[in-house]
């Protein structure tokens, strides 16, 4: 399962607590699992991508900004 690749206007840092997958990160793909960190700048397009049979668990701060909409790309 994925979410939809998406952009918004506030940073955004994810933490992987649990689980595998990739993240999509403008034009880069990377793996992910358990303690890797991934920093997202504003408008960067992105998705994160859980192609494990198990959960992916992940933590998402953000900052707050006047404009908190989210554009979905697809």
């Amino acid at each position: 399962s994925r979410n939809k690749l998406h952009k918004h206007k506030f940073s955004e840092t994810y933490i992987i607590l649990s689980g595998t997958g990739k993240v999509v990160v403008g034009d880069k793909q990377a793996e992910v699992k358990p303690g890797i960190c991934i920093f997202i700048s504003p408008n960067t397009p992105h998705m994160i991508i859980n192609d494990s049979d198990k959960e992916l668990e992940l933590l998402s701060i953000i900052s707050y900004e006047e404009d908190m909409t989210i554009q979905y790309l697809e």
